[in-house]
């Protein structure tokens, strides 16, 4: 998956740290089932979570951003300024207080200066302050230190600080996603890790491992790679009555049977999981199940500059070809919705009036013959001007569901005459084919931006250097992803958000497949739990043990 913006002011990179202290699994497995004959057995102090991934360090800007690490850093070592609701139904998202209590614009929207916390240490007891905002920001934006989603800080011009609890942002013009960017990131340590140079952080990941300074709930006490990795309680946490586990253990179980098999024993507390997942474990009567909306889109791409897929009636054909539901019925069933355009079904912008296109495919041969396509020579293939329809669709060899995404595709389409070769290929080279614009088609899917801005995928000036491997044209789209880009009121450009949507929908730059969900499989004794569109492990430090076992 394609990580867009949104995805950094909530959710994106991370990392890890060591300290002199290690904690074996052992001794955690310990915590939580230590009970005496003569005594009620004790609420557990640790949480064990599965993942299938590592992580590489704690320094957010030098490290590669992945589900755990973006949880790891988030929501256990690190804060930001302010922190992004999940609230995407009724409106544009809000922002709740983190390390700034309030925040204000100037009345030309020109600065917003933000009020912190006077309360915030860092784990080594220094306190935390406006120094160490602008450290941030510099960090960020330092082109040695390379930082992948510098892009959302190119419009803020200074970061100023006015007194330590005081730091006015300075943007170089004013849009609706100003405070969005400015909170974008966590907030590093300007005392100690501004002891070394930007220009040394990418060859010195060690370094950071070696001076742990962080300002969250938990810290790391242990990193064993590729086995597992123990957060414990930051006891300089300035909120006092979190976190609400001294612990929390991600265990790291590459193989999926494996990690299923662990949950059904009880040796993890917590596991995501794939439809297929849940499927596969049946009812397990101590573990809940929480279904959750998960913010990716899975689709076709179509390369526009291939004349196979330049007519807009042609790609709407190919919608239509496709049985999008049979697909959702049998590879996810319960667990994911057809929508209608990129905006997922529950964002407030989504326009309710579009109606996912059926699958029909005699009106998908209908489209075509008017387009020129028809089988000619009896062999089974549409043909136009001597060229027979058929292309290469390919995806990602570690992934089985696209890869049988990719299997019914060819069958659908082979229905109607197109005929389709398939190919998985390793992940790493697919996604740089399709930065070159080598491909004819791909499976593939993108995380959602929460700004709504959809310009990093469909405007013309994202062709190049942007996420628009497809070279999509369309001036009247481009038009009117500048404007939603000139609205400091986001609500404001409903409106627009619904144009765009219906050029979308006639055009069909891509043809969606589905918008997918997930399941959080927790153990039932375990509260505070609240997975979501953002984070499927959302206040982490709020967990806790309802129950002893």
């Amino acid at each position: 998956m394609l990580v867009s913006r949104s995805l950094v002011a909530p959710a994106t990179r991370l990392a890890l740290l060591t300290v002199a202290i290690t904690v074996t699994l052992s001794a955690c497995s310990d915590s939580r089932t230590a009970s005496t004959s003569d005594e009620a057995k004790p609420l557990p102090d640790t949480i064990v979570i599965g993942t299938a991934i590592d992580f590489e360090g704690i320094n957010e800007v030098v490290v590669r951003s992945t589900p755990l690490a973006n949880v790891i850093l988030y929501q256990g070592l690190f804060r930001t300024l302010a922190k992004e609701r999940p609230d995407y139904s009724t409106g544009p998202a809000t922002f709740e207080p983190q390390l700034a209590e309030r925040w204000e614009f100037s009345d030309d929207r020109s600065t917003l200066t933000f009020f912190l916390r006077d309360d915030v240490q860092w784990s080594d007891g220094v306190p935390l302050t406006a120094r160490d905002v602008r450290f941030s920001w510099e960090a960020q934006t330092h082109p040695e230190v390379n930082w992948p989603m510098a892009q959302v800080k190119e419009k803020i011009t200074d970061v100023e600080v006015i007194d330590d609890h005081t730091v006015r942002f300075h943007f170089s013009e004013v849009y609706a996603q100003q405070l969005l960017d400015a909170v974008g990131g966590v907030i590093l340590p300007a005392h100690a890790w501004g002891e070394l140079p930007f220009d040394q952080w990418r060859e010195n990941l060690s370094w950071f491992l070696d001076n742990q300074v962080v300002a969250g709930p938990y810290r790391v006490a242990d990193w064993q790679p590729q086995q597992r990795i123990v957060l414990e309680a930051n006891p300089n946490y300035y909120l006092a009555d979190q976190p609400k586990t001294q612990r929390i253990v991600f265990q790291i179980v590459p193989d999926r049977d494996s990690r299923l098999n662990q949950l059904r024993a009880g040796d993890l507390d917590v596991l995501e999981l794939s439809p297929d997942d849940v499927d596969t474990l049946g009812e397990l009567p101590d573990v809940h199940f929480r279904k959750f909306d998960f913010r990716q889109l899975v689709f076709l791409t179509w390369n526009h500059a291939n004349p196979l897929f330049a007519d807009p009636a042609v790609r709407r054909a190919l919608t239509f070809a496709i049985d999008r539901a049979e697909i959702i019925d049998v590879l996810y069933g319960e667990y994911a919705v057809l929508p209608s355009s990129p905006y997922p079904t529950y964002v407030w912008a989504r326009d309710a009036s579009l109606e996912p296109r059926p699958h029909d495919p005699e009106q998908a041969m209908a489209l075509l013959a008017e387009a020129g396509w028809r089988d000619t020579d009896d062999d089974g293939i549409l043909d136009k001007n001597g060229e027979a329809f058929a292309f290469e669709l390919l995806t990602n060899n570690d992934n089985q569901l696209r890869m049988d995404i990719a299997t019914m595709v060819q069958q659908q389409l082979g229905a109607i005459g197109i005929a389709v070769e398939t190919e998985a290929i390793e992940f790493n080279t697919l996604i740089s084919r399709e930065f070159a614009h080598d491909f004819e088609a791909t499976v593939m899917s993108i995380g959602i931006d929460t700004s709504l801005d959809f310009s990093w995928f469909f405007h013309t000036d994202s062709i190049d250097g942007g996420y628009n491997w497809m070279q999509y044209r369309n001036p009247e789209v481009d038009r009117v992803l500048d404007e939603i880009g000139t609205f400091t009121d986001a609500k404001a450009a409903e409106p627009l958000h619904h144009e765009l949507q219906k050029l979308l929908y006639d055009d069909q730059p891509i043809t969606l497949l589905y918008q997918p969900q997930r399941v959080l499989a927790t153990d039932r004794r375990l509260s505070g739990i609240e997975p979501n569109v953002i984070w499927s492990l959302y206040h982490l430090e709020s967990w806790h043990w309802t129950e002893a076992p």
